[in-house]
C-alpha cells in the first residue's frame, strides 16, 4: 500500500485500513493457497494495477509456488478439465481501473479553491465489528502466519478521526503557498 499510496498521493492508512477491513492482502493470499492447495490459484476481482503485479506476485510467492494465474481484470476466462487448465482475456472492451482524478475534476468533487485545498475524510458511519460478526472475525487466520516478519504491521478496522488530505499535495508543483 506504500506504492499505491505515493501513486495516489493519499496516506497509506486509508489504503491499508480499506483493506484490512474488507479484502485480502497479497501475504495472506499465498498462504491461504498453500493450505487449500488448489491445481491452480487464482486471485480475483482486484485491482489490477500492471505498477503493482510484481508486489503482488511477491507477497503471493511467499508462501505458494504452484500454478497461479490472475483473474483479473474482470472478465477472465478459466476452463479446467481432467487433464488440462488454460485461461484467457475475454474478448470485450478495455477495463478500467480508478485513477486520480484530474485538478478540474478535485476542484468539482471536493468544492476546493485556490484558498481551500483542504478535504476531511469522512467519519465512518459504522464500525468493522458492528458489520461483521464475531463468528466470521474468529475465522480470520491471524496476520502473523501469513506477513513476512519485516513488514509485519498491525491491521487496522477502523480509519483515524479526524483524517485530513491536502490535495493539492497530490499533484506536482501543488504545494499550498
Amino acid at each position: 500500500m506504500n506504492v499505491q499510496a505515493m501513486k495516489f498521493g493519499m496516506p497509506p492508512i486509508i489504503d491499508t485500513t480499506t483493506i484490512d477491513i474488507a479484502h485480502t492482502v497479497h501475504y495472506a493470499t499465498g498462504y491461504f493457497f498453500k493450505q487449500v492447495q488448489p491445481r491452480v490459484a487464482m486471485a480475483t476481482h482486484m485491482q489490477y494495477d500492471e505498477g503493482l503485479i510484481p508486489e503482488i506476485i511477491a507477497g503471493i510467492r511467499m508462501h505458494w509456488d504452484g500454478l497461479f494465474q490472475f483473474g483479473a481484470p474482470d472478465r477472465v476466462i478459466v476452463n479446467v478439465t481432467k487433464e488440462a487448465i488454460w485461461t484467457r482475456k475475454a474478448a470485450l472492451p478495455e477495463s478500467g481501473n480508478f485513477a486520480r482524478p484530474s485538478p478540474r475534476e478535485a476542484v468539482e468533487l471536493f468544492d476546493l479553491s485556490p484558498t481551500k485545498t483542504e478535504v476531511t475524510y469522512p467519519e465512518s458511519r459504522n464500525k468493522y465489528e458492528d458489520l461483521v460478526e464475531q463468528a466470521g472475525r474468529d475465522q480470520e487466520i491471524d496476520p502473523k502466519k501469513y506477513y513476512p516478519l519485516d513488514v509485519y504491521r498491525e491491521r487496522h478496522t477502523s480509519f483515524p478521526k479526524g483524517l485530513k488530505i491536502d490535495v493539492a499535495k497530490m499533484f506536482p508543483g501543488g504545494e499550498k503557498k
